[in-house]
């Protein structure tokens, strides 16, 4: 019986398919590096992306905490509040806002004491050319009240003292009118401006915890 006999490969054959071999080996391999390079460029874009909108983001934050904080820093310093002709300024007084009153036992004060205490700063400026009359009040903060649950334990009236410029002193509870408690009033000139500085405390005879949540109200009167 005769048998074919097996053929071997000739070395042109081999050396074209080492050929074939080692171009898919570098094909597979800058398939590999191609893709590690697009990886790492878009990894790097989203990096730089990432911390772009970081830097905005932050940018924007600092920009509206400034504008924000600034605002309310003119706020604390100056309130303006219009009435008729007249424009009333309340500046700062220690933690409370403009003309906001309150009390609390570190108001307990001696005479003297109360007379030196930290004051209420405002003005009133007349805009019109002619005089105008001006009444300043001291009404009761009931929303206040409510809110720090203290309607219940306020300050007797009749225990408290107020002062204006030092000049004019007295008991608040001697200003009520039978409506509202009037601290002064009288007329400005026309385009004058007049300083006030309000002082209020509590007689160190007072023995009981307390508070006093209030509003300076300053208005045109005909």
């Amino acid at each position: 019986m005769n048998m074919k006999e097996k053929k071997l490969p000739s070395k042109k054959t081999k050396k074209k398919e080492s050929e074939i071999k080692l171009s898919m080996a570098d094909i597979n391999k800058n398939s590999n590096i191609e893709v590690d390079h697009t990886i790492r460029k878009i990894k790097e874009k989203e990096l730089r992306l990432t911390l772009m909108w970081t830097c905005i983001f932050l940018l924007i934050f600092i920009v509206s905490a400034f504008t924000v904080g600034f605002s309310v820093v003119k706020l604390r310093e100056y309130a303006n509040v219009e009435s008729g002709n007249l424009i009333i300024t309340f500046n700062e007084k220690s933690d409370n806002l403009d003309n906001i009153v309150t009390l609390d036992n570190n108001s307990i004060l001696e005479y003297d004491d109360g007379l030196k205490s930290v004051p209420y700063k405002f003005s009133i400026k007349n805009n019109s050319k002619k005089k105008s009359k001006y009444k300043i009040t001291l009404e009761d903060d009931l929303e206040m009240m409510f809110l720090d649950e203290c309607d219940q334990m306020q300050f007797d009236k009749s225990k408290m003292y107020f002062s204006i410029n030092n000049d004019i002193i007295g008991i608040v509870s001697d200003l009520y009118n039978g409506s509202e408690y009037v601290v002064y009033e009288d007329e400005i000139s026309s385009e004058d401006t007049l300083n006030f500085e309000f002082r209020i405390w509590v007689d160190r005879s007072y023995i009981n915890n307390g508070h006093y949540h209030g509003v300076i109200n300053v208005e045109e009167v005909e």
